[in-house]
């Protein structure tokens, strides 16, 4: 179906399934037809694909179907581009910012863990790297095609397969290499953002586990003692349970969990071996890459 038919005469515009007057005559909207419009003397016009307003001042469409384009100002489309870029960074950096907070505070016990410290890196680089792409653009075409590339393609490879000889006919047989395809990265395209660091540590802890093997030790029944006589104990545990049952129930809270675990050990009073129980429990479940204790007073 056209987008709209044009009356070469007075260049109006008229739509199928929509009534009109045309002359002295009325027509129904099942008369607004192709048949109709092309008995009328009406050319078919299909509106061609509007430009990105986000790059270009577009006005139409034309009797042609095609649309005016003005590209905007590039510098004020590179600037904002990179801001967008600033932000997602910021988006992406600011759930760890508290690992470096905890860090300046504790020393050494609050380090910031390895896969957190190279993530920020990671976040750092792509966007100076996406920054660098697209100031490098020399006109509002090629930003526009940088921005639009697709973050993977699917790329043809082919499988080798030896030629055979056929026992009955003797004759050379060469079988069909099958095309195979499979995803890449798309050189083109903008640096992708690597994937979270929080995400990524969490599924290496093992909540449950920890939890299960914490009610068996040593140290969990002096806590449970300590926070039936005192009131401090009894908050600092309430709050700690409840975030576990959370992390638990893979709705995971690292910087709430944290909190819990540094107002629990600032209440309850602890030997240096339950200390250490406690400490060998984290690592056994993969805890002590994402938590520390605080320092022991």
């Amino acid at each position: 179906m056209a987008s709209f038919w044009l009356d070469p005469a007075t260049q109006k515009r008229y739509a199928e399934n929509r009534a009109f007057s045309y002359g002295d005559i009325n027509y129904t909207r099942q008369g607004a037809n192709s048949e109709t419009f092309s008995s009328l003397g009406f050319v078919p016009v299909y509106v061609q694909q509007r430009p990105s307003d986000k790059y270009y001042i577009v006005s139409g469409p034309n009797a042609d179907g095609s649309y005016n384009a003005t590209p905007r100002d590039l510098d004020q489309l590179k600037e904002s581009l990179i801001e967008e870029s600033r932000t997602t960074a910021g988006q992406l950096l600011t759930p760890t910012d508290w690992y470096y907070a905890r860090q300046s505070e504790l020393g050494d016990p609050g380090r910031v863990p390895a896969e957190v410290a190279n993530f920020r890196a990671a976040v750092r680089v792509v966007h100076e790297d996406r920054k660098t792409a697209i100031n490098a653009c020399a006109d509002v075409d090629e930003l526009q095609a940088l921005m639009n590339e697709p973050a993977t393609i699917s790329v043809v490879t082919q499988e080798y397969t030896p030629a055979v000889i056929d026992e009955e006919t003797e004759e050379v047989v060469t079988p069909e290499i099958p095309e195979v395809r499979e995803d890449q990265v798309n050189p083109e395209a903008l640096p992708a953002w690597p994937e979270k660091a929080d995400e990524a540590g969490e599924v290496t802890c093992d909540y449950r586990g920890f939890y299960d093997a914490l009610l068996l030790s040593a140290v969990y029944q002096t806590i449970r003692n300590q926070a039936i006589s005192t009131p401090a104990v009894t908050v600092a545990c309430t709050e700690f349970v409840a975030a576990m049952a959370d992390a638990k129930n893979a709705q995971v809270n690292t910087a709430a969990l944290q909190a819990t675990i540094d107002l629990l050990m600032a209440a309850v009073t602890l030997t240096t071996e339950e200390r250490a129980e406690l400490e060998a429990v984290m690592a056994a479940y993969s805890l002590d890459v994402l938590y520390t204790l605080p320092a022991a007073v």
